[in-house]
C-alpha cells in the first residue's frame, strides 16, 4: 500500500474530509497531492497529519500495515465479536492485549476502540470502576481527535456504562439515540432494543419496556441471533406474567429449547425462575417458595431471594420475608447495585410497616429516596410516595 492509499484510506474510516487534516504544513490541496501520491509529505506535515488522523508518526509513515498493526485490528475485531455474543471475559481478555499493543504501536484509533470493548466487558464481569474510567478515556479522546470510532459504538460503550452503574435516564437517552444511527438489521441494534427495554420497565414498570423486548425478539428470530431471540423472549413473557397473562405453552417450549441448546449467555436465562413469578402471581405462593428454594441451592442470587420474600409477604410470614431480605443482600451483584438494593430495600420498609416498626419503615424509604431520584426509578418513587400517604393516615 503506497502512502497516498494509507493517508486516504485512514481519513475514510474516521469520516474525515481533506479539509480536517489541515494544519502548520499542510493545505487541503497538498492532501490531495498526497493522497495522489504525487509527493511526498515533510516532516512537519507528517507530524500534522498524525495528530489529526489521531495515529503515531510511525504508524502514518509504515505504508504497509506491519504485523503488530494486524495482530491488533484482529484482536479488536474478535474481541467485538465477544462482545456481541456475551462473552465479557474472553472480550476482556482479548481488548486488553488490543490495548496494550496499540498504546506501544502508537495507532490512537485502535487504541480508542480497544478501549471501548475492554471498558465495556470490564463493567460487564464486576469492575465497573475501571470499566467507566476505560470508555470515558476512549470517549475523550474519540471526542478530541474529531470521532477516531463509529457513533454506535461510542454510544453504545457509553449507554452502557450508563446502565450498569445505574444512570437509567442517561442510558435511555443513548440507547434511543443509537436505535437512531445503527443499521435496522444488526445484532448492536438487538442488544440496544433489549436494553432499552430494561431500562424503561425498571424505571417504569409493565407494560413500558414490552414493545422493544418484542422488537428484539423478533430481529433476533429474522437475523438468526438466537440469544438475542431468547433474551427479547423471555423479556416478553416476564412482562406478560406481571400482567397476569399466562404464556402459551408454545412460548414456553420454544425459550427451553434455546436456552438448552445455545451458548452460555441464554444458559443465564432462569425459565424457572419465569415459573417461579407465574406460580406467584397465581397465587401459589408456597409452591413458587419450593421453586425458589431450590434454585437458591444451585444458584443463589439476589432476584430468587426477592421473589422469595415477596411470596413470604404474601403468607405474611414476615420472619421468613425478612430473611429471605437479608440473603439477597448477600448477592447483590457488582453491576446495576442501586436497582436490585432498591428492590430489596422496598420490600423491607413495607414488612417493616406490617410488623409495626413503622419507624424503621420511614427510615429506610427517606435513605432510599435520593437513589431513586439519581437513578430514575420513578415507579418505586411514586410507590414510597404512595406508602407515605397511607401510612401516615393509618
Amino acid at each position: 500500500m503506497t502512502f497516498g492509499a494509507k493517508l486516504k484510506q485512514l481519513r475514510v474510516e474516521r469520516g474525515l474530509f481533506q479539509a480536517d487534516l489541515t494544519g502548520p504544513g499542510v493545505s487541503r490541496s497538498l492532501v490531495s497531492l498526497l493522497e495522489n501520491d504525487r509527493i511526498m509529505p515533510t516532516p512537519q506535515a507528517m507530524e500534522t497529519l498524525a495528530d489529526r488522523l489521531g495515529v503515531s508518526y510511525l504508524m502514518l509513515k509504515d505504508a504497509d500495515p506491519g504485523p503488530i498493526e494486524r495482530t491488533v485490528r484482529l484482536l479488536v475485531r474478535e474481541s467485538a465479536v465477544m462482545v456481541e455474543a456475551a462473552q465479557f471475559t474472553k472480550a476482556h481478555e482479548l481488548s486488553s492485549q488490543a490495548v496494550e499493543l496499540s498504546e506501544s504501536y502508537g495507532d490512537l484509533a485502535l487504541l480508542t476502540e480497544a478501549r471501548l470493548i475492554a471498558g465495556w466487558a470490564a463493567m460487564a464481569t464486576g469492575d465497573p470502576e475501571k470499566g467507566m474510567g476505560d470508555i470515558v478515556r476512549a470517549s475523550s479522546r474519540s471526542i478530541s481527535t474529531m470521532g477516531t470510532v463509529d457513533s454506535p459504538k461510542l454510544l453504545g460503550a457509553l449507554a452502557m456504562a450508563c446502565f450498569y452503574q445505574d444512570l437509567y435516564p442517561m442510558a435511555q437517552a443513548y440507547f434511543e439515540a443509537i436505535l437512531e444511527v445503527v443499521s435496522p438489521r444488526t445484532p448492536q441494534r438487538g442488544n440496544s432494543l433489549l436494553h432499552l427495554g430494561i431500562v424503561r420497565q425498571s424505571r417504569f414498570g409493565w407494560p413500558h419496556g414490552r414493545e422493544e423486548f418484542v422488537a428484539a425478539m423478533e430481529l433476533g428470530q429474522t437475523i438468526g441471533e438466537r440469544r438475542i431471540e431468547a433474551w427479547g423472549l423471555q423479556g416478553v413473557m416476564s412482562a406478560d406474567i406481571d400482567a397476569g397473562i399466562n404464556p402459551a405453552k408454545e412460548t414456553w417450549r420454544r425459550l427451553e429449547s434455546i436456552t438448552q441448546t445455545s451458548d452460555s449467555a441464554t444458559r443465564e436465562i432462569s425459565v424457572d425462575l419465569l415459573r417461579a413469578q407465574l406460580a406467584r402471581h397465581q397465587g401459589r405462593h408456597q409452591e413458587a417458595i419450593r421453586q425458589l428454594t431450590t434454585l437458591a441451592q444451585n444458584s443463589p442470587s439476589y432476584s430468587i431471594h426477592y421473589e422469595v420474600s415477596r411470596n413470604a409477604i404474601h403468607l405474611e410470614d414476615y420472619d421468613q420475608a425478612l430473611r429471605a431480605v437479608d440473603r439477597g443482600m448477600d448477592h447483590v451483584p457488582t453491576v446495576r447495585r442501586a436497582y436490585a438494593k432498591s428492590r430489596l430495600l422496598m420490600a423491607k420498609a413495607f414488612i417493616c410497616q406490617q410488623i409495626g416498626r413503622t419507624a424503621e419503615a420511614f427510615a429506610i424509604m427517606e435513605a432510599l429516596e435520593p437513589t431513586l431520584e439519581v437513578t430514575g426509578l420513578s415507579r418505586q418513587l411514586n410507590q414510597l410516595g404512595q406508602w407515605r400517604q397511607q401510612w401516615l393516615v393509618s
